[in-house]
This record gives structure tokens, sequence and C-alpha cells, in this order.
């Protein structure tokens, strides 16, 4: 790590706006977080078999700073609550991507992470979910901001997991 007192960096993902790297700023170099990839980890996961596998987290299933799951379902309705995440990581994630805002100053990051669920809401098409990275003087935050702009199709969140 860094010495004590250190500044950090962060690193946010252009493809799905999870937080890449957190790094100290004497040591850029290293990072708080694991690579996506490193052939020299290995690792036993589901259906690894005996043998450890080269790290490689781009494969479904793999949590990264700032993934969420969310629960939901029709506001007054008696039945059970479907579950989306971000974790997938199928597309619509280059449109997600493409419509990422980055603030002038280079700082801030925010995407529209209801479009990266999966499967997608089958309801409350007013539901919004921005996830951003802010970065303001030496402090760093990580946030989701959900709304609903439909006031006809309200949504009741039975759980919410978010990785931050």
């Amino acid at each position: 790590g860094g010495r004590a007192g250190d500044a950090f960096l962060v690193g946010v993902r252009a493809s799905t706006g999870t937080v890449d790297a957190v790094s100290p700023a004497s040591h850029p170099s290293f990072s708080y977080t694991m690579p996506l990839k490193d052939a020299s980890v290995k690792l036993h996961w589901a259906d690894s078999g005996q043998v450890p596998l080269p790290l490689d987290r781009t494969a479904q299933g793999f949590h990264h700073l700032g993934d969420l799951t969310l629960r939901v379902r029709k506001a007054g309705s008696a039945g059970g609550y479907s579950t989306h995440s971000t974790v997938s990581r199928k597309p619509p994630l280059a449109t997600a991507a493409a419509e990422a805002t980055l603030a002038r100053d280079g700082l801030s990051s925010s995407v529209d992470a209801s479009r990266c669920l999966t499967p997608p809401l089958p309801f409350g098409r007013g539901l919004a979910l921005r996830r951003e990275v802010r970065v303001v003087g030496a402090e760093a935050t990580l946030s989701l901001t959900i709304t609903n702009s439909d006031p006809t199709s309200g949504v009741e969140i039975g759980g919410l997991g978010f990785l931050g």
C-alpha cells in the first residue's frame, strides 16, 4: 500500500461505471482492487475442477466495486420479487457506457445503471438507477440514486445490494 496520509487515485471502468482501481498516489502501480485478469494468480472457483485457473474476473458472476443487485415488484403486488443485477456483464453495457457522463474536470463519472440490469425491469419504466463516482477535494464517493418518475407505476424494493 501507500504511506500514512497518502492520497488515492480512483479509476472507473468505462464499460460498466464500476470502480476499476483504488491506488495510493505514492504507488500508482498498486491497487487495492483485484485486476480483471492476471495469469500469475491461480484460483479455484465454480466449475474450475481440480486445477486452479488463471484469474479472469471479466466473466459473468464476478462482482466489482459499484455493482448492484435489486429485488423489486409492482407496488401492492402479492407476488414474489424479481431479481435484477448489473453483475451479468451482458449487453446493453455498450449502450450504457456510451451514455455515461464525465465531468469537465475529469473527477466525476455517472452512468445510468438501470440500462445495465439483467434481466431488464419488466415494469416501472420510470425507474432510474444512477451510479456515480465523484471526487470532491480529498474525498471520493461511490453512490447510487434510485428515482421513479412515473407516479402511476409504484415499485416496491424488497432488497438492494450495492457493492461499495
